[in-house]
């Protein structure tokens, strides 16, 4: 579309991967108590993080979690 309308493009590119291993999670729930966020909701955020694996399926075939 972009092209066809010669509009200036941009691609962004992020690597969130450090700043995870930079958080302090502890210090992030306490924050959203802080500002008044339901506990079943910080419960389902902290989920995310703590404890999670991910798997691929490619061709019909799940990898080893991760």
């Amino acid at each position: 579309m972009a092209l066809k309308t010669k509009q200036d493009m941009a691609i962004l590119l992020l690597d969130f991967e450090k700043s995870y291993d930079r958080v302090d999670w502890s210090f992030l729930e306490d924050t959203l108590l802080k500002f008044d966020f339901h506990r079943t909701w910080i419960t389902g955020v902290a989920s995310l993080y703590s404890g999670a694996t991910s798997k691929v399926l490619l061709g019909g075939s799940i990898g080893r979690p991760f």
